[in-house]
């Protein structure tokens, strides 16, 4: 048996290679951190980092990696543009249906969102309100009611679309949630009574439950 010289202990070439290998892993994270940190510093956070900066283990205690830089970006842009920002994705999702919409009852609707989503009138914490699922399902319902009056566009805390329609003392409200699902409240007034009914529904579904209550009263232009 070949034994190694006193003061020197013999070399592992597995364990060489697993070390050379953990070692250019290492290398290789704390050099992607390097460039992560780099564009970090071009924004200013002010004393407080954005909740949305993650942190987690990245294959060693000593190496984190940051999440998205691209999201953080986006939040330290100032509210109007990032509510511009948007508007812009809204209408986006507007235009992947458009030949199913008016072209007046379109160019209406894009302004509804421009007062929607006016700085000056913004009174929500989040800025990526309204959901885009919220209002996919708002489109495909003003699809499905085919030609209708725009109603009024309204926003829960939630960040849902509420669609209002009112005519004399009647008036109709439907919270667009995800996935074409709906709920809607409505209020008639008959012979002076007065009746409000609640309930949820889906898109396709919506004109059938309302077609007891004569639904022209709200969407008849």
């Amino acid at each position: 048996m070949t034994r190694s010289p006193p003061g020197l202990q013999q070399t592992n070439p597995v364990a060489a290679r697993l070390d050379s290998a953990v070692s250019a892993r290492i290398a290789e994270q704390l050099a992607k951190l390097d460039r992560e940190e780099a564009a970090r510093k071009q924004v200013s956070w002010g004393n407080q980092v954005p909740r949305d900066i993650i942190l987690e283990a990245a294959g060693a205690p000593d190496v984190m990696r940051r999440r998205a830089p691209s999201e953080l970006a986006r939040a330290a842009k100032p509210l109007n543009e990032r509510l511009f920002d948007k508007a812009a994705a809204l209408k986006g999702q507007i235009a992947r249906v458009a030949m199913h919409l008016d072209p007046e009852w379109r160019a209406g609707l894009f302004e509804n969102l421009d007062r929607l989503l006016d700085p000056e009138e913004w009174e929500f914490d989040e800025s990526d309100y309204p959901t885009a699922a919220s209002f996919n399902t708002f489109l495909r319902m003003a699809i499905f009611l085919g030609d209708i009056r725009r109603p009024g566009l309204g926003m829960s805390g939630r960040g849902t679309i509420v669609a209002v329609w009112m005519r004399d003392r009647d008036k109709l409200t439907v919270d667009c949630l995800a996935d074409d699902k709906l709920r809607w409240v409505f209020t008639t007034h008959d012979n002076d009574e007065r009746e409000s009914v609640a309930g949820e529904t889906t898109v396709k579904k919506l004109r059938e439950i309302l077609r007891s209550v004569n639904p022209g009263r709200w969407f008849e232009r």
